[in-house]
């Protein structure tokens, strides 16, 4: 019994049915595996919020400071910059993180600056500090007046991190590059270049003298709550401690 073996056109019809499939399908594998990263960055932010949690209670209910100076040169609630990179065995939450480094997957690949590669970012002028609340920032890097937990007027809504980078934008003066960063600040003040990092499910593109971010951020609360939050959904006053004398 002899075999047939396929037409030229039957193999191009078999090629082009497997070229739909593959483009229908290709798009809902990228969203899925963007939104289990997501959920992974979203457990260990919340691991980040439960270490700064952990410090505040053995500090007098006072969350860690965000920076500062001392005679070895600035340092970070991270760590301390380097002509190597970032030395992270002063980081502040340390002894709280556990064995296993807390970062956020996924986060994009970004030069060195003021950070230690986790991808997360602290609120640093109003939980890490008072700069933003009394309109201090002229005092930096010492931050003398980190937040107490009895500070914050809504836990639940007063954001402790977010992921976060610093995009160094040319229509600034910088190098279109993207450093790492490990502060954050309300997006308003700062929405054609936030330094809150919306890089899940969705990348960010450059419009004219913008930065445009379609993706979500990975935050966390002071109450320990974690979620996501697209740029729309992420509420200014969630930075702040509360009060409505605050700007």
């Amino acid at each position: 019994m002899t075999r047939r073996a396929f037409t030229l056109i039957e193999l191009l019809v078999v090629i082009a049915i497997i070229a739909i499939l593959a483009a229908v399908l290709f798009p809902a594998f990228v969203a899925a595996k963007g939104a289990a990263y997501q959920m992974v960055a979203i457990s260990n932010v919340r691991q980040l919020g439960e270490a700064a949690t952990q410090y505040a209670g053995d500090n007098d209910e006072t969350y860690m400071p965000a920076m500062g100076a001392d005679e070895m040169g600035f340092w970070g609630w991270y760590g301390r910059p380097t002509a190597k990179g970032t030395d992270t065995s002063g980081a502040l939450l340390l002894n709280y993180e556990g064995k296993r480094k807390i970062d956020a997957p996924l986060s994009p690949k970004r030069k060195e600056y003021l950070g230690d590669h986790s991808g997360f970012g602290y609120n640093w002028g109003y939980v890490g500090s008072d700069m933003h609340v009394l309109g201090r920032e002229w005092e930096y890097p010492y931050c003398w007046a980190p937040a107490k937990g009895s500070d914050l007027q809504h836990p639940s809504t007063t954001v402790l991190f977010a992921t976060s980078g610093y995009y160094s934008a040319p229509w600034k003066g910088g190098d279109g590059k993207d450093y790492d960063f490990g502060f954050v600040d309300p997006v308003g003040p700062n929405k054609d270049n936030p330094n809150v990092s919306f890089h899940y499910l969705a990348s960010r593109r450059i419009e004219r003298n913008h930065v445009v971010n379609s993706g979500n951020a990975v935050v966390v609360m002071a109450d320990g709550r974690a979620r996501s939050a697209s740029v729309k959904n992420l509420r200014d006053d969630w930075f702040t401690r509360g009060d409505a004398t605050q700007p």
